[in-house]
């Protein structure tokens, strides 16, 4: 299991068994664990956004950012040695007045893949990786919106 789900289990309260099952079996069969995949990078974008824009967004109109992640994709290992070695984030960004929902600005942003060390050497890439890709594939999705944003 990723660990992501590592994460999880120091977190939650879970029976040796369950422990087991949930290294062994896909997340879904685990409604807690999908819910904490969820929420994670939800935290971690309605942060990572605030950092991002807090001192671009400076108005006297109150809005609020829509976010809707359409593709966030880190393989597993087994995935990274047999199939897939890229990760995979997209999202789009929407500002809506706060008052009326009217939208203001829409980013429809692109799908960002970075390729990663797969196939036999994995193992070994996985030694020197960032501990957390999810963590700076976020930072780099919305530091391109920031961008994005100071173009407009």
């Amino acid at each position: 299991m990723a660990r992501r789900g590592e994460a999880f289990l120091k977190t939650a309260t879970v029976d040796p068994e369950t422990v087991n099952r949930i290294r062994t079996e896909p997340a879904y069969n685990f409604p807690p664990l999908t819910g904490h995949f969820r929420q994670v990078p939800n935290a971690r974008i309605g942060n990572g956004l605030t950092q991002a824009t807090g001192d671009i967004l400076t108005g006297g109109q109150p809005v609020r950012a829509v976010v809707r992640l359409r593709e966030f994709d880190i393989p597993s290992v087994a995935r990274r040695v047999f199939v897939d070695n890229h990760t995979k984030i997209r999202a789009d960004i929407d500002i809506v007045d706060r008052a009326t929902g009217r939208l203001i600005l829409h980013y429809e942003g692109p799908s960002t893949r970075s390729a990663r060390i797969g196939g036999l050497g994995t193992g070994i890439a996985l030694a020197f990786e960032q501990s957390d890709l999810g963590a700076s594939m976020i930072a780099d999705y919305l530091s391109a919106y920031r961008n994005w944003l100071l173009r407009k």
